[in-house]
């Protein structure tokens, strides 16, 4: 038997309907879940276990999304930068990278993959890429005034990159804050798509050249090689590449890696390995060219302040090494303490 044909229109009204009320429900739940008086001794948030069909996992994403939403709306009170040194390959201190931390005031800290996902979809990234970009910034201009010179890369959205006004809105931020603008490196990861027509005929490359020509650093994300990356930008454009180093380290070494970090160096691109964890790997990464190393061998991401005590930290152990009239070439003019070089910053698990 045959269903009427007017049936299916009324049935996906009444599933709609149905969904709707669904999340409604799910939304109250959530709510309610969040309460402090029922958050358990966990401070990440990780998804309930009742929590299972579409309707009820769109409840909690929206539920976070309007949460996020509100924090932005309240000057980013929740939101924090951590930082996470940059070394020279010959050991000295060239930046840091700032990793965005969102503590949520009832479920505690959030997992950066759940809530940059979620700005993602609900298209917050501009305004949440626009706290960061503003916060490193105030945050060197802070170190600058203790004495230290400190280059920040801060990561740059799809969403963002896809912004017209974007070499503007850097460059208010800089003015606002006071901040050279070969200070600031901005990261592009592969989810940009430098390769796709679409993007380029929305202007993305001139945007790029414009910021690269106010003096702003760009850093590009090894998920495409550099064949790519130089295909739509052109050399001269950006600054560095980042790469895996334990994929760069691999044994046996991987030859299209070992190319792609010949035609980097062939372009101008400085190499910086990252995720680098023992001092094998960091010795390997050398010897293969690589010109900066990151990773938990030199230090976690930690505060902006603890980072100048870091530096301190590792200014005051080569001062010891050295003799009491090798101390004058040592002391940093304010402006260029990072140039100092040493191999004995300490460790912080911040």
């Amino acid at each position: 038997m045959t269903s009427p044909v007017w049936w299916y229109p009324a049935l996906a009204l009444l599933a709609a309907v149905a969904g709707m009320w669904g999340v409604i429900a799910l939304h109250g739940w959530i709510q309610r879940r969040w309460q402090p008086s029922t958050v358990d001794a966990c401070d990440t948030l990780m998804p309930p276990t009742a929590l299972g069909t579409d309707s009820q996992m769109l409840a909690q994403d929206l539920a976070l999304a309007d949460d996020l939403a509100q924090c932005l709306t309240r000057g980013g009170a929740g939101l924090s930068l951590l930082y996470q040194p940059k070394m020279a390959a010959q050991g000295h201190f060239t930046g840091a990278e700032a990793l965005l931390r969102w503590q949520h005031p009832v479920i505690g800290r959030v997992d950066p993959g759940t809530f940059l996902a979620v700005a993602e979809r609900h298209h917050l990234m501009p305004r949440l890429g626009q706290w960061v970009l503003h916060e490193a910034c105030r945050q060197m201009a802070e170190w600058h005034t203790q004495g230290w010179r400190v280059g920040v890369a801060v990561n740059l959205s799809r969403q963002q990159v896809a912004d017209p006004d974007l070499p503007l809105r850097v460059a208010q931020a800089l003015a606002q804050h006071h901040v050279r603008s070969e200070l600031l490196t901005l990261e592009l990861n592969d989810a940009v798509h430098l390769h796709a027509p679409t993007v380029w005929q929305q202007g993305l490359a001139q945007r790029l050249k414009a910021l690269a020509q106010d003096g702003v650093r760009l850093s590009l994300d090894d998920g495409q090689s550099p064949v790519g990356w130089l295909q739509g930008l052109g050399s001269g454009v950006a600054h560095e590449i980042k790469m895996d180093g334990r994929l760069l380290a691999g044994e046996p070494p991987d030859p299209a890696r070992l190319a792609d970090i010949s035609l980097a160096h062939a372009a101008g691109l400085r190499v910086v390995a990252v995720g680098v964890e023992d001092p094998a790997l960091a010795e390997r990464l050398r010897q293969m060219g690589c010109d900066e190393l990151q990773g938990y061998l030199f230090a976690k991401a930690m505060p902006g302040r603890h980072l100048a005590m870091w530096l301190r930290e590792g200014l005051s152990a080569d001062a010891r090494r050295l003799s009491p009239q090798s101390l004058t070439a040592l002391e940093p003019h304010p402006i260029t303490r990072s140039a100092t070089q040493s191999r004995s910053f300490p460790t912080i698990t911040g």
